[in-house]
């Protein structure tokens, strides 16, 4: 009988809209981080400095310095960045202080302007078919062939890696952000009623369960 994941008790989102049903908690601040990287563009890389400016121009009461509301503060954006939004697979933290919206982040961000009534539709397209990438790519993997085949039985540690993009090197954080970063494309893909979600949604379970002692546990968990 193979092991179960640890289950953890459910977080209410704080959604505000369905749009934003499923997904993860974040703190108010650190969803305007991720708001102002969106906005200098989520297929781009942009510099620390960028993002700074473009938080302060989007939301300046949120991102000015204290006592000179002319100016921005940078030292708001620094543990959102490096900590919440790249744990959550939502950004991607590049060499000399560059970032990237993930897929993941980029529906995220879509999502809340979409819930405020600030969305667009070239951006709901642009979105729709980065995590049609997504799911193309998990479709391709050997765990999704095995599983399709019914021999999940012989799918190793090395497939579970494939799938969700880890390694044994990255840190505890980073790992348990991948496998969020994954369940909300799959999620995504859902809303979407795109066919290769479902049974990738399968493939995703199975793997967390067969490898949730030796891979998964050890790391924190993840909710399932």
């Amino acid at each position: 009988m193979m092991a179960r994941a640890t289950q953890r008790p459910r977080r209410r989102s704080e959604a505000v809209a369905p749009a934003d049903a499923g997904l993860l908690r974040l703190a108010p601040r650190v969803e305007l981080v991720l708001l102002a990287l969106y906005h200098l563009g989520p297929e781009k890389t942009h510099s620390y400095e960028d993002i700074v400016v473009s938080a302060f121009k989007q939301f300046p009461k949120d991102f000015a310095m204290r006592g000179y509301p002319e100016f921005p503060d940078s030292s708001d954006i620094h543990v959102p960045l490096y900590k919440e939004l790249k744990a959550a697979g939502y950004v991607v933290a590049l060499p000399n202080k560059r970032f990237r919206l993930t897929s993941s982040g980029f529906e995220r961000a879509r999502a809340r302007l979409a819930a405020s009534g600030a969305g667009d539709a070239q951006a709901v397209a642009r979105t729709r078919r980065a995590t049609a990438m997504e799911l193309k790519r998990l479709a391709n993997t050997e765990a999704a062939r095995r599983y399709a085949e019914n021999r999940m039985d012989t799918v190793l540690d090395t497939d579970f890696h494939e799938f969700f993009g880890t390694s044994v090197r990255i840190d505890d954080r980073e790992f348990r952000g991948r496998l969020n970063q994954v369940k909300e494309w799959i999620g995504f893909g859902l809303q979407d009623g795109v066919p290769e979600a479902r049974p990738l949604d399968n493939v995703r379970k199975a793997l967390l369960e067969k490898f949730a002692v030796e891979l998964v546990e050890p790391r924190g968990g993840v909710e399932r």
